[in-house]
């Protein structure tokens, strides 16, 4: 990662913190993976997803299959207070 990209990444944690950025959901990093100790994992208002998040689909109808029934069943879940599945992260419902 270059200078440049410190100083965004500063920017952006910074604007998170102080509410300038109500929220961000985010898959690219200058430098992958994120650092384990990068401030965004703790941060409620940042959903980090992996690099490879949009990946599968259109490789097997299996696969885009099994993530829409991933999707539903959260969405059921969330809607009554039961717990995700594949929670990615410090994410927690």
């Amino acid at each position: 990662a270059s200078a440049m990209d410190a100083t965004l990444n500063s920017i952006l944690e910074t604007a998170l913190q102080q509410g300038w950025i109500a929220g961000a959901v985010l898959d690219v990093f200058a430098q992958e993976p994120l650092d384990a100790g990068s401030p965004l994992w703790e941060m409620k208002n940042v959903i980090i997803t992996p690099h490879i998040a949009g990946a599968s689909f259109g490789h097997t109808k299996i696969t885009e299959e099994r993530i829409a029934d991933i999707c539903v069943d959260n969405l059921r879940n969330y809607a009554v207070g039961r717990p995700l599945k594949n929670i990615i992260g410090c994410f927690q419902h």
